[in-house]
């Protein structure tokens, strides 16, 4: 999916196994965050990945697109903080869930 430079996104990543939501997170434009996999993720994060076999594995979606930092950071909460009131997003550390 390309998405316009100036564009706010909201993305998830996906357990491969299980079709289960682990973390959500937003970014800016095309600097792909979504698809970043080194140091700045958590280690709860870095352990569920190697538990489907890696990075190689892992599903990502972009959920939504916005034009404001704070709309996407708005969604962002709103979305992990409906995932995990069904057990998902679970490796999402922010906000205090």
């Amino acid at each position: 999916m390309e998405i316009p430079t100036e564009r706010y996104y909201v993305y998830v990543h996906i357990n491969p196994l299980t079709d289960k939501v682990f973390y959500v997170g937003c970014a800016k434009g095309n600097n792909l965050r979504a698809f970043q996999f080194d140091k700045h993720r958590n280690e709860i994060w870095k352990k569920e990945v190697l538990s489907f076999g890696g990075f190689v594995n892992i599903k990502i979606e972009i959920v939504r697109t916005f034009y404001t930092a704070t709309k996407a950071q708005e969604y962002e909460y709103y979305l992990m903080k409906e995932l995990k009131s069904r057990g998902e997003a679970y490796c999402c550390l922010e906000h205090g869930y």
